[in-house]
């Protein structure tokens, strides 16, 4: 079952979306620097001491900035040697516990991750390279894809429930 013309579906799939871009700009930057940080190391012997760091905060923030989309578009890791000779209805039924648990995890992660996000920026935590670098801006990103990510999760528990609700009628 499909909900396409709900504007809110086309809300967070649109958000995942930019956030999955928004993660592929940050890898091609993390490679430039990096390669970057090659030359000026090796041809200039002056490396940028800063750029270890934020390939760091880079990395973290390409797994929860990619969440979303990646479910949405149904690209994730997923066992099909014991879902391959289910009915469609229990497999709906199976990811509709599953989706309730991972939903479950990433509220304690938002929770959590955003406690932690508001703490750096109240006590000004910055990286231990130099120069030191906000540690800010890259924890606020785990609450940030992990909502987004919940709400994916949101959509296809209704799916489920309405693929369940469809195939007992």
């Amino acid at each position: 079952m499909k909900m396409r013309g709900f504007w809110s579906v086309k809300l967070v799939d649109t958000l995942g979306l930019i956030l999955f871009v928004t993660a592929e700009f940050a890898i091609a930057a993390m490679a430039f620097l990096i390669a970057a940080d090659v030359v000026m190391r090796y041809a200039f012997h002056r490396p940028w001491g800063w750029v270890f760091d934020l390939g760091g905060f880079v990395m973290a923030s390409v797994l929860f900035l990619g969440l979303a989309h990646v479910l949405r578009q149904d690209r994730h890791i997923r066992v099909e040697v014991f879902t391959r000779k289910l009915s469609e209805r229990k497999i709906a039924c199976l990811e509709l516990v599953t989706s309730i648990l991972a939903s479950a995890a990433l509220i304690v992660v938002i929770w959590n991750g955003w406690e932690w996000a508001l703490r750096a920026l109240r006590m000004g935590l910055v990286s231990s390279g130099y120069p030191p670098l906000p540690l800010f801006p890259a924890m606020v990103i785990v609450p940030i894809g992990g909502a987004a990510c919940v709400l994916q999760l949101l959509i296809r528990i209704v799916r489920n429930l309405q693929v369940i609700r469809h195939r007992t009628q």
